[in-house]
């Protein structure tokens, strides 16, 4: 009887585990998707852990890498024979804490020369299979910062941001006419990829849409927001009833600033809580099913002369992860 019921129990555990599996393969978030959001999650940290697993190669493009845990991870993954580039803005060579003379001392890191505006990006392909993006640049404050990341393995998006990072790197002619591939499927999702300046219009013309096709919400956290249009936009929406709200960078509210246009029309857009760090984030939610991420503020230097990258992302599963961190901050 004792080694029915165990076979039995046994039995059971297994149909459950094939339901749990099935359900999970199912689902709109496969595994292989991952966010960050900080605070709670130390991101200098997290970065270095995905430097310290790469094997082959890593294609980095920062505005600045201030953060000790991260430098030496690229120069420790160097050392062990992983092949590491890095491109900087230049601007943000030679600042007190940046790590760029010690990186460039190893052969690993570049300055960006091709770019008008600002080497803006924030994204690290390693292993040609595993992308990290998002708001966060490593800096030593980074624990302390509102900043969000993600990091999707997928060898095609990977293909896609190695290009762009050739362009910078002087590997591959920037040709602003070149058709790149912008749009992705990782089993049932879908995410869209492109970057500024050449895509700058693309960008803007897709924002507006997904935010103007709004049927029940949107949600921000940003940094800044100075772009008209865009605004505009979140008032009408504000007008139609739709559900807006945000989170902005108290320190960033000034006469560019749309933060006192939604102020003047009474919207549900707050400053944010943490006046020591910089809020650093810059993602919309839509209708809790779409995430705008990446590292573009909504700017007109932001989509027309920066090197930004921007991500779309259709997935109710990682809309919920976003919309769960921008609930705790309001």
């Amino acid at each position: 009887m004792i080694i029915h019921r165990k076979l039995l129990l046994i039995l059971v555990i297994a149909l459950i585990s094939c339901f749990i599996s099935s359900a999970w393969q199912d689902t709109d978030h496969p595994s292989h998707i991952k966010t960050f959001f900080s605070p709670p999650a130390d991101l200098n940290h997290k970065l270095a852990e995905y430097i310290g697993d790469a094997k082959e190669d890593i294609k980095a493009c920062f505005y600045a890498v201030n953060s000790e845990e991260v430098a030496y991870a690229l120069i420790k993954a160097h050392l062990k024979g992983v092949k590491v580039q890095i491109v900087m803005d230049r601007g943000r060579l030679f600042e007190e804490d940046s790590f760029y003379p010690k990186l460039k001392n190893f052969g690993l890191a570049r300055e960006d020369t091709i770019t008008k505006g600002l080497m803006h990006n924030k994204f690290c392909v390693i292993d040609d299979k595993i992308v990290w993006t998002g708001s966060y640049n490593p800096n030593p404050y980074a624990v302390y910062e509102n900043n969000d990341a993600i990091a999707i393995e997928s060898e095609e998006l990977a293909g896609i941001y190695t290009q762009e990072f050739e362009k910078l790197w002087g590997d591959k002619i920037d040709n602003s006419k070149e058709n790149l591939n912008h749009q992705i499927k990782i089993n049932n999702l879908i995410i869209e990829v492109y970057f500024s300046p050449k895509d700058g219009a693309i960008i803007l013309d897709k924002m507006l849409k997904l935010l103007k096709d709004a049927k029940s919400s949107i949600y921000f956290a940003q940094f800044t927001i100075t772009h008209p249009e865009i605004a505009k936009t979140l008032i009408k929406k504000t007008k139609e009833g739709i559900d807006v709200k945000g989170v902005m960078e108290y320190e960033q509210i000034g006469p560019y600033s749309k933060y006192l246009w939604f102020e003047l029309m009474k919207m549900d857009v707050k400053k944010d809580k943490n006046y020591t760090f910089a809020f650093h984030h810059k993602f919309f939610i839509i209708d809790e099913n779409i995430v705008i991420t990446g590292s573009l503020n909504p700017t007109l230097a932001g989509l027309n002369k920066n090197r930004e990258n921007v991500l779309i992302i259709y997935s109710p599963e990682v809309a919920k992860e976003y919309l769960e961190y921008f609930k705790s901050m309001l």
